[in-house]
């Protein structure tokens, strides 16, 4: 089996982690928790950073 170049695990992680961060972000907005909304947050935030680290990444590959 070919193995996949790192920017693609990078964008398929960065993308669950925006889905899961805006979906966390929806459920704190619901139950008003702040310990909750600091989490989606982080999970926003990382995801985004690694869906540019996969855009680099391929940049970078040619």
């Amino acid at each position: 089996m070919e193995s996949k170049p790192v920017h693609h695990w990078c964008e398929m992680l960065g993308g669950v982690g925006i889905f899961a961060g805006l979906l966390t972000l929806l459920i704190a907005a619901n139950e008003h928790d702040g310990i909750i909304l600091g989490l989606g947050g982080v999970l926003l935030i990382g995801g985004a950073l690694l869906r540019i680290e996969a855009a680099i990444r391929q940049r970078n590959s040619g």
